[in-house]
């Protein structure tokens, strides 16, 4: 089984989006993802955390093998 999860959870699709330059001088992600001296991406990430671990408890727990696999 292939899980995919999380990456839009945590906006990472729209950082992505943010963060592209074609200038090499610029900053963007910085710029947008790095103020007031926290890391919006690192708290986004933290956010979605919890609604994982409970995906992947849930698939253990509907397993025919219970979990054991791993």
């Amino acid at each position: 089984m292939t899980l995919a999860i999380g990456g839009n959870d945590a906006g990472l699709a729209d950082t992505v989006m943010a963060c592209l330059t074609v200038s090499a001088a610029a900053t963007p992600c910085l710029d947008s993802f790095v103020t007031g001296g926290g890391d919006r991406m690192s708290a986004n990430i933290a956010a979605a955390e919890p609604k994982l671990v409970a995906v992947i408890n849930g698939i253990r727990a509907r397993s025919p093998t219970r979990g054991s696999c791993c």
